[in-house]
């Protein structure tokens, strides 16, 4: 008797262990990205869509992304690059420069990316 009550316990754990695995998030390792944004004319630009303004930018959950921000404005004309949600802040860009940066983000939504010195220049982060 006292054995059929361990074999029924023993399923019971594994049973909840079944159903609290279900409820979990589970991430698939995803391939890296490079994604290239261009400060300029007061908008940011992917490098392979110039003609977009302040495009959405789609990332997957748990992808890590290599963001590099060139500021291609002439004449001295400083940026900055956020990116709310992530705390991410890149204080300043001086034209010519280029930085890069690494996100990961961990939670699907939308987030806002953005120039805080030249409130025009925002766009959309989504992670899905």
């Amino acid at each position: 008797m006292y054995e059929n009550i361990v074999s029924k316990l023993a399923l019971l754990v594994l049973a909840a262990a079944g159903v609290a695995a279900c409820g979990e998030s589970r991430t698939v390792d995803l391939p890296a990205v490079r994604i290239t944004i261009v400060a300029k004319d007061q908008a940011f630009h992917l490098e392979d869509k110039p003609e977009l303004r302040n495009p959405p930018i789609t990332l997957k959950r748990g992808q890590v992304a290599e963001l590099v921000l060139r500021n291609e404005d002439p004449k001295r004309i400083l940026h900055c690059f956020s990116i709310s949600g992530l705390d991410v802040m890149v204080p300043s860009i001086d034209s010519g420069q280029t930085v890069s940066i690494t996100v990961r983000p961990s939670e699907r939504g939308t987030l806002t990316y953005a120039c805080l010195l030249h409130p025009p220049m925002a766009g959309k982060l989504i992670v899905q």
